[in-house]
């Protein structure tokens, strides 16, 4: 999915089930990556790059982000999760995001005590196998 004006991949919860797998995509140079409307989504293994606002947008609960790569473009967010009264339960763990000013920037997440999100760190000193890479 690439150059699309909104999102590359956006799960709505409209859909009669809910829940589902995004797994081994490439998605480049959309306004977001993907963005999650909709509870119970695996997303891993993706390839995400230079999207404009996030790479990951996570706007519902019950999420696991697993092993995404992930580049992030100036201005941008590698993962986002910031209503965390609202969207719970979410684990995101072993995802490597680079090219964002900070780690701040490459994980923009509020509130890991409603969510479970692996360490955020760098390969070389971070001893956690659910570390989630910021370089």
């Amino acid at each position: 999915m690439q150059g699309n004006v909104n999102t590359g991949i956006f799960v709505l919860n409209f859909a009669p089930v809910l829940g589902g797998v995004i797994a081994d995509c490439v998605i480049t140079t959309n306004n977001y990556g993907i963005t999650l409307n909709a509870p119970g989504y695996l997303v891993t293994g993706n390839e995400i790059a230079y999207n404009s606002s996030a790479a990951i947008l996570i706007q519902s609960s019950n999420h696991r982000i697993d092993g995404n790569h992930i580049a992030v473009a100036a201005g941008s967010s590698g993962i986002q999760l910031t209503s965390p009264a609202n969207y719970t339960n979410n684990v995101i763990v072993r995802n490597s995001v680079y090219g964002g000013a900070s780690a701040a920037v490459n994980y923009n997440i509020i509130g890991t005590t409603q969510n479970d999100v692996g360490p955020i760190g760098n390969a070389s000193t971070n001893t956690s196998p659910w570390a989630n890479i910021s370089h």
